[in-house]
């Protein structure tokens, strides 16, 4: 049973790591959850795998990663381009400034 999982997360590996880069652990953790009611513990699964069961737990894939401060550093750059000599401490007087 073990042999089986781990030789079909090889090939989800082998799918995701060229074409996505880092989504390689993505398509394990989808992995695991699809085999969750077969014979082996999820535990088994991320050690035969290599990932870690913690990072399985956090595994969301509908999660949309929200940037929050997006918008302090578009300001942030626009002051940078508009007056290069400012270093941190100007930039910062110069947000204070505008808000």
């Amino acid at each position: 049973m073990g042999d089986r999982f781990f030789e079909t997360v090889l090939a989800a590996h082998r799918r995701t790591a060229d074409a996505a880069g880092i989504e390689w652990k993505a398509a394990i953790y989808r992995e695991v959850q699809q085999e969750v009611s077969g014979k082996l513990a999820i535990k088994q699964m991320c050690r035969l795998a290599g990932v870690s069961r913690k990072g399985f737990y956090r595994f969301d894939p509908e999660r949309v990663r929200e940037d929050h401060d997006m918008d302090l550093r578009d300001a942030m750059q626009r002051i940078a381009l508009e007056m290069p000599s400012y270093g941190r401490l100007r930039i910062t007087a110069e947000l204070k400034r505008r808000a």
